[in-house]
């Protein structure tokens, strides 16, 4: 594994892996205050995450930034390339964020 890259900034997923997912707005992907990602999820429930469908990393981005951040976390995604991504832009800035490809049949992110 990579050493932790937390003196570097932290990447936005480009514009185009953005457009597949929702919004593009920067914003939506960012957690500057470092305040829980979802308020009324007690914070014990951060331990560890799980989530499925993560795309190019929108959550995961924001629970990078939150403050404590999960101990652990699980991305899973049918689109390889977010999931590629995901691995070399998000996963160095945080120890026990993990990314993982579900090569499930999708005919728009993951046709076989």
């Amino acid at each position: 594994m990579a050493a932790p890259t937390d003196s570097l900034p932290l990447p936005f997923p480009p514009e185009e892996m953005r457009r597949l997912v929702g919004p593009t707005d920067p914003a939506l992907f960012d957690n500057p205050g470092g305040g829980p990602v979802f308020p009324s999820i007690p914070a014990e429930a951060y331990d560890s995450v799980l989530d499925f469908g993560c795309g190019c990393g929108r959550l995961a981005r924001q629970f990078i930034q939150q403050m404590p951040r999960p101990r652990a976390y699980l991305g899973i995604d049918a689109h390889r390339g977010m999931i590629q991504w995901c691995e070399r832009n998000l996963a160095p800035h945080a120890a026990g964020f993990r990314f993982g490809h579900h090569g499930v049949w999708n005919q728009a992110f993951n046709p076989k």
